[in-house]
């Protein structure tokens, strides 16, 4: 029951009024399979009604409000603001460490989730832009309603909710493929900032392409570059809440799994597949992906690099970051090859996927005497660390490298 998904969909005045209800896994605002920065098909599936307006053939209006999901999991930060009791759960603190009450886990996440779309569909260019806010679930009716912004309702009301803004630019070569540019932006001070080096600044872009190959069946070569800065996603928990006397942790998150990009906070992604076509039931494809991603534990741990992290509230127009040169990172790359074959049958037709894939990790560190987090929430601040500080391959306990290979097999049977 608990991976049950359902749908109630319905189309008025042919097509150009979509009303829906459903929990099952979405996504909207991707330029190609898996890609989207705001609302990906890899998050967990939660229950949402959801609404499309077509006024005209080259403009939509679409708007989602549903609520997420916890993640059955003990809160990661266990000691942040909060005693455990002995059967592990949390144990709600004042500031002088007076116990309050005790609470459950569960607690730190009641939220829901409002998005809205507005797109533009030509023959040779997409356009689409939108906002999205995480909040508590109470009475809001700002975050539901299609025709008001997110960010425009919490600027009038005081609120102070996860919001983000997000875009996408694509251009058709008609027979030839496509390139597109994504954006998503959680926080910036202002656009004059320096948000190449300020910590504050955080963001998500992607930069892709697909070539079709016209002389092949069915042929796509897709590239794609994904960086995800640190802290994006992430959000300060926010206190004394309407209808709650506790914490509400805001992170961008559904069921303990991000609803945007797939790839944690300071990350870097990218990816190359190529797809074919050996007969209309068996096709293959090639895959391959090379990410790194700031280590979120050890003697060199990068803040910002967790979905759950909190960027420090005292110093945050000081913080800096200095992506690969300011801790431990962890460098991944991934070779997969995989296929599907169709077996038809009039009675029970069979699918049968496989894919194999060869993993090589390892991570990256500076200098222990560059290392320096005397301020908490530093982000090589306190250091002196730059562009030009050097790192070296670790290879410890603590930070190994490692080689390992990944086999799946799967088989579907479509009953009639």
């Amino acid at each position: 029951a608990f991976g049950m998904n359902g749908e109630i969909h319905s189309s008025l005045h042919d097509n150009r009024i979509e009303l829906g209800v459903a929990r099952h896994k979405r996504e909207w605002g991707a330029m190609d399979k898996d890609s989207s920065l705001v609302l990906n098909s890899h998050a967990r599936p939660f229950l949402a009604a959801e609404a499309c307006f077509n006024p005209l053939d080259f403009l939509s209006l679409s708007c989602l409000t549903g609520i997420l999901e916890m993640p059955n999991q003990p809160y990661i930060n266990s000691k942040a603001w909060y005693r455990v009791n002995e059967d592990g759960s949390p144990k709600r603190i004042d500031d002088e460490g007076n116990v309050i009450q005790d609470i459950e886990d569960n607690y730190f996440f009641q939220n829901a989730f409002s998005m809205i779309m507005v797109e533009f569909n030509f023959p040779r260019f997409h356009f689409d832009f939108g906002s999205t806010a995480v909040w508590p679930k109470r009475l809001e009716f700002g975050y539901a309603f299609p025709l008001l912004d997110n960010v425009i309702y919490q600027n009038n009301i005081g609120d102070d909710d996860n919001l983000a803004l997000f875009t996408n630019l694509k251009y058709n070569f008609p027979g030839y493929g496509s390139i597109w540019f994504s954006a998503y932006l959680d926080e910036i001070n202002s656009f004059t900032t320096k948000f190449w080096e300020k910590t504050r600044a955080m963001f998500a872009f992607q930069l892709g392409g697909k070539v079709n190959f016209p002389w092949l069946s069915f042929t796509t070569a897709s590239f794609r570059y994904t960086k995800v800065e640190p802290y994006c996603y992430t959000h300060h928990s926010i206190n004394y809440a309407p209808w709650y006397s506790h914490y509400i942790f805001e992170n961008y998150t559904n069921a303990g799994s991000c609803i945007g990009y797939y790839m944690p906070p300071n990350s870097d992604e990218l990816l190359a597949e190529f797809k074919f076509n050996i007969d209309p039931t068996l096709s293959a494809h090639f895959c391959y992906q090379f990410s790194r991603h700031g280590a979120d534990f050890g003697s060199q741990q990068v803040p910002g690099s967790n979905l759950y992290s909190e960027m420090s509230p005292y110093n945050r127009n000081e913080l800096h970051k200095v992506f690969l040169h300011d801790g431990a990172y962890n460098w991944i790359h991934a070779f997969t090859f995989g296929g599907k074959l169709k077996v038809k049958d009039r009675h029970c037709p069979v699918e049968i996927t496989g894919d194999l894939g060869l993993v090589l990790s390892y991570y990256t560190v500076i200098d222990d005497d560059n290392y320096d987090r005397s301020i908490p929430g530093n982000n090589g601040n306190c250091a002196d660390v730059g562009w030009g500080t050097p790192y070296h391959i670790a290879n410890t306990d603590e930070y190994p490298t490692t080689i390992g290979v990944v086999v799946s097999v799967g088989c579907k049977l479509f009953f009639k």
